[in-house]
């Protein structure tokens, strides 16, 4: 009997003690296998080598888009979460039935999180409507902050607005006139700017100007009758105006004799004593922070870039070249402030991190400057509305920095007229208008889509995003320019 062998008796137990080891081993593979993938690594099957993966979220506008990762349709519509090997690029595509395809080219590090949240698919078809038909082209349009309301100047008509609700796009125009008794001289040929919307998203800043003159009116478009002349209401004859913090009572008063700035109460009719001089540029951001740049203190052909905080001393944040623009922007992005600052001829924009702690000497560290925008000659920068995004414009030519992400994107756009300043549509998208037809492109410049016939006054587009509003020539009568309505919803 083989078990009295003991030979084979003992050829047996090593067998069995290496079943038992080669199944500790698999047993400790798979552990360790189970282990790696739950700290987000995978197992490179081919070259062995242990990979960390990386997180993608896909959503789009409409939801439930098909996606395509490097040409292969993935199991799950938008939105939806996609676990892949990093330190490697991947293409993205989404597809909807009569929408037109978006497409995406990333590379997604180890450990990281992409996010691919704000893809808008635009119908392959677009429906277009006339709402309202002018005579000419209206010489003046604007739209409030949060996109509910769009005024459209009449033409012939200074002081006459229509002013559209985009929360009832179907329903007709209010008419708004502003009082010609608010007005200095009225019956003088003036022309209006729209300069500012305030927070409230009631209240718009806007500039007469007439003989060499600026009259700065503050219009109510909800009880018009309290709109006022900022002129006559605080016997000022400013440059220039801003609000502060956003507030419509609340003002920034500029006058470029001396380069004084003071702080105006359209509520109480007060005007502050200087609080700051020889400006040449400023920005403010709050209730208490002024950006501003001066000659004074800087050596010939410099200006230094001050920041001013709540009444109290100024601190140098840069010294420029002396030049005629001045970029500068101030905002906050997830509870940390950022600031722009840069010059047409430094060819550059600096991006700050929340500077002040430092410059106060409440900080024992040199200035946080997480980029720096280079590019010829820039003439605009602008935040986001989100202000997770920083762009910098040079006629067709951009640079955003995205502070989440930590990186830079190069961008050029096709624009015929390269003095036009292009604006966002939303957190994630620019609009422009190139050869009268509107146009919109992501922030990394992929995605460019045509949309529909516009004016240089540009498409305005409703609080959702599902409805572009532009003028443009009329279809349906000639010689007439109309307010046209376009869905970006598939009917």
């Amino acid at each position: 009997m083989d078990f009295l062998d003991p030979k084979r008796k003992k050829s047996h137990r090593r067998r069995l003690l290496l079943g038992y080891l080669l199944m500790a081993v698999a047993l400790s593979l798979a552990a360790w296998l189970v282990l790696v993938s739950a700290q987000g690594f995978s197992y490179d099957r081919k070259t062995g080598d242990i990979i960390q993966n990386g997180t993608v979220f896909v959503d789009s506008q409409p939801v439930s888009a098909n996606v395509y990762l490097d040409g292969t349709i993935q199991g799950n519509r938008t939105s939806t979460r996609l676990v892949l090997p990093g330190s490697k690029q991947y293409s993205i595509k989404l597809t909807a039935d009569g929408y037109r395809d978006w497409k995406r080219t990333f590379t997604l590090t180890g450990g990281s999180i992409e996010r691919l949240v704000y893809p808008l698919l635009v119908p392959k078809t677009l429906a277009t409507s006339e709402n309202q038909l002018y005579a000419s082209a209206p010489l003046l349009t604007t739209q409030s902050i949060d996109k509910r309301w769009l005024m459209v100047q009449q033409p012939g008509q200074t002081y006459v607005f229509d002013v559209y609700d985009l929360n009832t796009p179907s329903a007709a125009p209010a008419t708004l006139t502003i009082p010609a008794s608010i007005l200095t001289d009225p019956t003088k040929p003036a022309t209006l700017t729209a300069l500012q919307w305030a927070g409230d998203n009631k209240h718009l800043l806007m500039q007469r100007s007439y003989d060499d003159t600026s009259e700065f009116l503050m219009v109510d478009i909800t009880n018009i009758a309290s709109s006022l002349s900022i002129n006559t209401t605080l016997t000022v004859a400013p440059s220039s105006v801003t609000l502060r913090d956003k507030k419509p009572d609340q003002i920034y008063i500029y006058d470029a004799t001396g380069g004084v700035v003071r702080q105006g109460d359209l509520k109480n009719r007060t005007v502050s004593g200087a609080i700051v001089n020889n400006v040449i540029a400023y920005r403010s951001y709050g209730p208490d922070i002024l950006l501003y740049a001066t000659k004074t203190g800087a050596d010939t052909g410099k200006v230094d870039v001050r920041i001013r905080e709540n009444d109290r001393a100024s601190y140098l944040l840069k010294t420029v070249t002396e030049a005629q623009t001045y970029l500068f922007d101030v905002d906050q992005f997830d509870g940390t402030p950022y600031y722009a600052v840069g010059t047409n001829l430094d060819d550059a924009v600096f991006v700050y991190t929340d500077p002040l702690p430092t410059l106060k000497g409440q900080q024992n560290k040199a200035l946080l400057i997480p980029a720096v925008l280079r590019l010829p000659n820039p003439q605009f920068v602008s935040f986001s509305p989100d202000s997770h995004l920083i762009a910098a414009q040079s006629g067709t030519n951009f640079v955003v920095y995205d502070i989440e992400g930590d990186r830079q994107f190069k961008v050029s756009l096709p624009l015929t007229d390269p003095t036009q300043k292009v604006a966002w549509m939303d957190s994630f998208r620019f609009k422009a208008v190139n050869n009268n037809q509107s146009y919109i492109t992501d922030f990394e410049g992929s995605n460019e889509q045509t949309l529909v016939p516009s004016l240089l006054n540009g498409a305005f587009f409703s609080p959702d995003s599902k409805t572009v509003f532009t003028l443009a020539p009329s279809k349906t009568v000639t010689g007439r320019t109309s307010l046209t309505q376009t869905s970006l919803v598939k009917k």
